[in-house]
């Protein structure tokens, strides 16, 4: 566990690293996400896998258009810009270990902020995508902080399912921190974003944009508004879910959730996330 002390020292900022992305990130805008960031993990912010410290340690990098492009390793990520649909957050931006031998498995992000920029209407809206995709991107470092995705191996339909939900549920909790901390004074940052004409806008814009997302992410709105807070138990069992394990129970879970994704039950809910991580 790190010293609470440390954090007052704030030893590092986030790093963000634009490769070669024609949109820089501003230091307003940098602020505003590290200060999102370091809220979200409330008097938690000293463990090591908090929000705040992995914001620290695992680098952003910035990628244009194309080099998103030779990055897509996954057709479901691809996305056509409309205005009934939102498109999944691995096409705005990844988390992963794995580049090519380069830093061999070593957690980083990547963010491409032209396509942030394609799916808004002006720098406001800019600035809370950008603060979104950032935060649900450690959210899935936060949940693969001991290396756990290796335990899963293959990642299938079960694993997009689960795994694209908390992250956004995590998303959803750390931008409730963050406004209610806001409106009540607890606020980190001086008087930069003390705006009252996007105070109430922010995190509106983080749902409504959630909830057009495909399913499998439109479904952490359900899970953060019924209240299931499984991504912890889901983090520490992805060795026991992998491949063929508890077939039944994740066939079950997907049949369930797929149909009611945007309603779910909380009663039968809580007993198939049971019987998964029993």
């Amino acid at each position: 566990m790190l010293r609470t002390q440390e954090i007052k020292g704030d030893i590092k900022a986030m790093n963000i690293i634009n490769i070669n992305s024609t949109i820089e990130i501003t230091h307003s805008q940098k602020s505003f996400i590290e200060e999102v960031l370091f809220c979200g993990d409330d008097h938690y912010m000293i463990e090591e896998d908090s929000f705040y410290w992995l914001s620290k340690e695992i680098p952003i990098f910035l990628l244009n258009e194309e080099s998103m492009k030779k990055n897509e390793l996954e057709s479901e990520y691809r996305y056509e810009l409309n205005h009934e649909t939102k498109p999944h957050t691995e096409w705005l931006g990844f988390y992963g270990r794995d580049s090519s031998g380069l830093f061999e498995h070593t957690p980083r992000i990547a963010i491409c902020p032209e396509r942030i920029a394609n799916c808004v209407q002006d720098d406001e809206e800019f600035m809370f995508l950008l603060a979104k995709v950032i935060v649900h991107e450690f959210a899935h470092a936060k949940m693969d902080y001991r290396d756990e995705n290796t335990k899963y191996r293959k990642k299938d339909d079960f694993w997009h399912w689960m795994e694209e939900s908390m992250a956004n549920q995590l998303t959803l909790e750390v931008f409730r921190e963050f406004t209610q901390g806001f409106r009540h004074g607890r606020s980190h940052q001086s008087s930069a974003f003390k705006n009252h004409s996007w105070e109430d806008e922010l995190f509106d814009f983080i749902v409504n944009f959630i909830k057009k997302q495909p399913p499998e992410y439109a479904l952490g709105y359900e899970l953060f508004d019924k209240r299931i807070r499984q991504w912890w138990i889901w983090s520490s069992h992805k060795d026991e879910l992998g491949g063929q394990k508890r077939i039944h129970e994740k066939n079950n879970w997907l049949n369930y959730i797929k149909k009611n994704y945007n309603n779910i039950d909380e009663e039968l809910s809580e007993k198939l996330y049971d019987d998964l991580f029993r």
